[in-house]
């Protein structure tokens, strides 16, 4: 199950930002904010999580935004998320 939203996240990463994270970066790099080497800020994270959030049906309130810094956050978060059945 990781790899399947892993690659959907990298598809959708893509698509968004024209970035190829497969290619790119490792899991735990820094994706938004100053430390990122793609210069996507604030703005940018919160497009992605607009469009996780419809494409994984996803609750996703403020104070869980941190959870969207990296590929491997990202992906973690989405499983923990998803209800039982659809893991």
């Amino acid at each position: 199950m990781d790899e399947l939203i892993k690659r959907k996240v990298v598809e959708l990463f893509t698509e968004v930002y024209g970035v190829n994270l497969q290619e790119d970066v490792d899991g735990d790099t820094i994706l938004f904010g100053p430390d990122s080497p793609y210069k996507l800020d604030s703005m940018d994270v919160l497009r992605i999580i607009s469009i996780l959030k419809d494409e994984y049906k996803l609750e996703i309130n403020a104070m869980q935004i941190t959870n969207f810094n990296t590929l491997n956050k990202m992906v973690e978060f989405i499983k923990e998320s998803m209800p039982q059945g659809a893991r």
